[in-house]
């Protein structure tokens, strides 16, 4: 008897999800799953900000794809280099891989809006490695700090206030005392910059859990600029251009949260696209290709009742892959699809250690509260995917700190 292929290409919250799901759920004598990834590792995205801010290493975000899975899925680590949805085929750096159905989980890509400089002078939180040559970079600017006493080389700035860019601010501060000792720079000399499009910070939150999060960032000497883009990015320097004007900022470092993108490569296939995000059906597939369903970031999934996507987290994407991995089940068996109805517990951002701000079924927390809610929340998402043995492995224990 003919297997039936189901292929699932990028190993983030979505795809991974999808795959260890829908192992459980069906016969390795009659259904193939091929998990297809870059690296043999799948990242925590929401704890890069972490490892970019020296909190903990690269490698404590990181754990291997191949234990999670059981007898009727199968690990390939290459490169998707095409998907050609007319022929039901992969194309990957480890060869062509043909489907019945196919899952695409590609995540995020840097969006820069043609703003010059950032390509080649800003770094980005997007994987682990990038994540980790923050780290590696902020020090590098630190030393030179030390040695030629300019300006530029103790100053930080961060494009975007949003969840990534305010959780990055905060795990730093947290981190410059010991490196102002570290490189003997006076407390005074450091600067963190967090410059803002938008009149607020953290959208999505309310004004007063945004207020918070602002007054506790500034009190450890953080520096908001709202209504400010950035412009221009040059080794020495970050133009802004705000209420006030523009202002050439003397920085090294620009750390760049302020825009993604879907992936090129859904951009260059045949899938109807905008920006590499797809807009699907409720059922999570794709309306001109009913075989292929799209998780993640590269999914534009719209709430029926509001009438606006949902905003593409780590929570949503999860849900998307359970969701995604029953409706192959129903494929499978014959019976009809469900639509994708998300279960949204609501949202935590880390401000640092023991700081944070929530929102969680209605009721708004701060403090210390809301950084037990969070590290709660991260290791519920290890427990999803791996068990109580992941948890023992990556897990975060000190909840209370």
């Amino acid at each position: 008897m003919k297997k039936t292929k189901i292929v699932v290409v990028g190993a983030g919250y979505g795809g991974l999800a999808t795959a260890v799901t829908l192992q459980r759920k069906v016969n390795a004598d009659n259904v193939s799953i091929t998990l297809i990834n870059k690296n043999d590792y799948h990242y925590e995205t929401t704890w890069l900000h972490e490892a970019a801010a020296g909190v903990i290493s690269a490698n404590d975000v990181c754990y291997e794809i191949e234990p999670l899975l059981k007898d009727s899925a199968t690990f390939v680590q290459a490169t998707v280099e095409a998907l050609d949805v007319d022929s039901k085929q992969v194309l990957t750096t480890n060869g062509v891989f043909d489907y019945d159905y196919l899952v695409v989980g590609l995540g995020f890509e840097v969006q820069d809006y043609g703003i010059p400089g950032i390509k080649e002078h800003a770094q980005s939180i997007s994987n682990a490695l990038s994540a980790s040559k923050i780290w590696t970079h902020i020090n590098a600017q630190f030393a030179m700090y030390e040695k030629e006493q300019s300006p530029e080389y103790a100053t930080i700035v961060v494009g975007g206030a949003g969840f990534t860019g305010i959780e990055f601010v905060g795990s730093l501060v947290d981190q410059l005392p010991k490196l102002a000792q570290a490189y003997h720079i006076p407390q005074e000399a450091l600067r963190v910059i967090c410059a803002e499009a938008d009149t607020s910070i953290l959208p999505g939150f309310s004004e007063s859990l945004s207020l918070y999060a602002k007054q506790q960032l500034e009190a450890r000497g953080v520096e908001f600029l709202t209504q400010t883009a950035v412009i221009g990015v040059t080794d020495k320097a970050v133009t802004v251009r705000g209420p006030q004007g523009e202002e050439a900022i003397a920085a090294s470092t620009l750390v760049w949260t302020a825009g993604v993108k879907g992936s090129a490569v859904i951009e260059q296939s045949s899938i109807p696209s905008t920006g590499g995000r797809v807009q699907v059906l409720p059922t999570l597939n794709v309306a001109d290709y009913p075989e292929v369903f799209i998780v993640g970031d590269s999914a534009i999934v719209t709430d029926r009742y509001h009438q606006k996507p949902y905003p593409p987290t780590a929570q949503i994407a999860m849900q998307q892959g359970e969701a995604i991995a029953n409706n192959l089940q129903h494929l499978l068996e014959g019976e009809p699809l469900t639509p994708f109805m998300p279960n949204l517990k609501g949202s935590v951002c880390s401000l640092g250690s023991g700081d944070g701000v929530a929102l969680v079924k209605e009721r708004e927390y701060t403090g210390r509260k809301a950084a037990v809610l969070k590290k709660m929340i991260d290791n519920h998402a290890l427990f999803l995917v791996g068990g109580p043995g992941l948890i023992a492995k990556k897990g975060k224990f000190n909840i209370f700190k």
